[in-house]
């Protein structure tokens, strides 16, 4: 779907969300601002937990229980606290990356990265908690080698990503999920597909609006993003962040209407992968975006 000059210049939408996850699969913080860095919102996919072994990413697809760890920063934003169901609070000083050892690790099929180990209390705590054997791991601020999909970068400069999946950004629509909401028993909450921001439309919306921006660009403020692909959803969707459990849904409902958009693929989509044309701003709530 591709968005015509009218549609263009007749939609107003604005941020209502900033989100940030700053351990891979567990749970996000909200903020009313996020720092744009060089591989996404500041701490956002920051953490991981990882095989002590072969350090392959741990997520909640194998490990249910990650989505019920909540991160928080202390008021000085010093020190990383880990909260986790039956367990005390781990914390972690998040300026130590000099003293602190290292530890080449994977996400999905992306080369080896080396990651900052951030010691044998956090990784005791965390393969407690998993009852798997484990380590706890940060990528670091001044090497940054995990580059977004080929396909997908700029051809004049290398862009990065943190722990996410593939892409430093996601952005969903309210109009979205209240029309998946509409199809669905029990109506789900935006916590389901963790987005990094998310917008409403306050002229001119209509679900799945975010479609027709792919492959183009939009501005967030004066802030400009390209709208790199599709947001292909796996199982992760169906765990509920309350509960720590598995369902069928949204993934049952999704397929009945949004598969097959990338390319005539089985894979679902809800929301778009995004990476920013600038190194460092800010993005807050109440932002207006605009199509470029």
């Amino acid at each position: 779907m591709e968005l015509d000059q009218q549609q263009a210049e007749s939609l107003r939408c604005v941020v209502t969300e900033v989100n940030i996850y700053p351990i891979k699969s567990c749970a996000g913080i909200s903020y009313q601002t996020g720092k744009i860095g060089k591989f996404g919102f500041e701490n956002d996919r920051k953490w991981m937990v990882v095989d002590a072994d072969s350090g392959r990413m741990m997520t909640g697809r194998r490990f249910p229980v990650m989505v019920l760890i909540k991160p928080r920063f202390s008021d000085d934003n010093s020190t990383l606290i880990v909260s986790g169901p039956d367990c005390s609070d781990l914390k972690i000083r998040i300026d130590n990356e000099k003293m602190a050892g290292s530890k080449d690790v994977t996400v999905w099929s992306s080369p080896a990265t080396s990651a900052i180990d951030e010691g044998n209390e956090a990784a005791e705590w965390f393969t407690k908690l998993l009852k798997f054997n484990v380590r706890f791991v940060r990528y670091p601020n001044k090497t940054h080698d995990r580059l977004v999909d080929a396909e997908y970068k700029r051809p004049d400069r290398a862009e990065f990503v943190s722990f996410a999946d593939g892409f430093p950004y996601l952005i969903a629509s309210e109009e979205s999920l209240a029309d998946l909401n509409s199809r669905l028993p029990d109506p789900l909450s935006m916590r389901r597909f963790r987005p990094n921001i998310v917008i409403k439309a306050t002229k001119g919306g209509y679900p799945w609006m975010e479609d027709s921006w792919n492959g183009g660009s939009i501005k967030i403020g004066g802030i400009e993003f390209r709208v790199a692909k599709y947001c292909e959803r796996c199982k992760m969707t169906t765990l509920d962040p309350d509960t720590g459990k598995y369902g069928e849904e949204p993934l049952k409902t999704l397929a009945t209407f949004r598969q097959g958009l990338r390319r005539g693929g089985k894979e679902v989509t809800f929301g778009q992968n995004l990476i920013c044309e600038v190194e460092s701003g800010e993005i807050s709530v109440g932002q207006s975006v605009t199509v470029v």
